[in-house]
């Protein structure tokens, strides 16, 4: 009997033996093992950079619309200026337009066709820029500020 007991003790050492140098190194390869890579990231700030241009190339960039003189009118006219709009910023962004000519004068008014339109990063855009003068406008010189910008 007493050979039994040691036949069972010695069965159960070395299965548990066998257990350990199985499990073991399968324990350690798992939670031991580690590779390490580099990594990275760059966060580029988005721009928003809206140029007004003469020309489709947008190489002549616009400083100042000069209509010139015009005489009276005797019937309602309308000045067109065509521009070319720029988005040289990074993200597609609506384009916008401010003119102070309502502050300058209740009798011209103006009218810009591409307000609130979406343009891409480094395209450009054709519009058109208008004046409106009614048949009887008082004789004078007018000038005003015309602006233009995007949001992001």
């Amino acid at each position: 009997m007493k050979n039994t007991k040691i036949g069972k003790l010695r069965i159960a050492i070395e299965a548990l033996a066998l257990i350990v140098s199985i499990a073991l190194p399968v324990y350690a390869y798992t939670y031991f093992s580690k590779q390490a890579m580099s990594s990275g990231i760059v966060i580029l700030t988005p721009t928003v950079s809206i140029r007004v241009y003469w020309d489709e190339l947008a190489t002549l960039p616009v400083t100042s619309i000069d209509f010139g003189q015009v005489n009276q009118p005797n019937r309602t006219s309308i000045l067109q200026q065509i521009l070319y709009i720029k988005n040289e910023g990074t993200v597609n962004t609506p384009i916008y337009w401010n003119s102070t000519l309502g502050e300058v004068t209740a009798q011209l008014t103006d009218t810009w066709f591409t307000n609130g339109t979406e343009i891409s990063a480094d395209t450009v855009l054709w519009t058109a820029y208008e004046v409106s003068i009614p048949a009887y406008v008082t004789v004078g010189t007018y000038n005003w500020t015309l602006t233009v910008w995007g949001e992001y």
